[in-house]
């Protein structure tokens, strides 16, 4: 697979695009939405063609949303309304999509269960540094 960077504002279609035809996409992830999973720059996915019907909670899912697309976690799907709630793993918010906005289920390339303790006990610590650095600043 050749790797090209391109601007966001076109990457949309030409994904589409590639997903429509039947074809992965492999895309570096942008952002720390998903982390401590999937980390900014450094983590790729392939982003698979699917079938609407065949998607389960859990599943991690390349969508539009607001005339931009999210890489988010399904965290409910209502059948019913045709909707489905995702959520980043490393957000308290979710967002309420149609099930049509859904252009492809994502495939995490590898997982490192090791890196992925480091990463979150690493985020762990900063929250604590954190934490200790408000106190100090308030007995000051």
């Amino acid at each position: 697979m050749s790797s090209k960077t391109i601007p966001n504002k076109d990457a949309l279609s030409i994904i589409e695009e590639s997903i429509a035809q039947g074809s992965p996409v492999k895309l570096t992830v942008k952002g720390n939405s998903m982390s401590p999973l999937l980390i900014d720059g450094k983590d790729t996915v392939i982003l698979e063609p699917c079938y609407h019907d065949s998607l389960e909670v859990g599943d991690i899912i390349f969508f539009r949303y607001r005339g931009s697309f999210l890489l988010h976690r399904i965290v409910v799907i209502d059948k019913d309304n045709g909707t489905i709630t995702t959520k980043g793993d490393a957000l308290n918010q979710r967002e309420i999509i149609l099930i049509h906005d859904v252009i492809a289920l994502a495939k995490v390339t590898e997982i490192n269960y090791f890196r992925l303790l480091i990463r979150r006990l690493g985020i762990r610590l900063a929250c604590l540094r954190g934490g200790l650095v408000k106190a100090l600043l308030r007995k000051s």
